[in-house]
């Protein structure tokens, strides 16, 4: 049996008090071989409970990327860090990138 926790979590605070939204968790409970649905698109299947490991299977569009948290938030830090680069590592970059001559 799988439960999923229900709580409250803000978004990180921006300094722009209307964009901190609050969402919630449904509380749910899945058997292995069950489904739920996100919308219209997106099926969770639980394929199997082990211990503390859960396996699941989605369902999703083609076009919808997918990514385990850890790898979503390092996505996230990483563009953070990218629009804080500034002209002249953008340049310093750039010409690392230039054509070397041929001999």
């Amino acid at each position: 049996m799988l439960q999923i926790a229900v709580h409250r979590t803000p978004r990180a605070d921006d300094g722009n008090h209307r964009n901190r939204l609050t969402y919630s968790m449904l509380i749910l409970t899945r058997r292995p071989g069950e489904s739920l649905y996100l919308g219209d698109d997106i099926k969770v299947t639980v394929l199997s409970v082990q211990g503390k490991q859960i396996k699941l299977g989605l369902e999703v569009p083609r076009d919808m990327t997918v990514y385990r948290e850890e790898v979503y938030l390092r996505v996230q830090e990483q563009n953070q860090d990218a629009l804080g680069a500034s002209d002249e590592d953008v340049f310093a970059v750039t010409s690392l990138w230039q054509p070397t001559k041929k001999k």
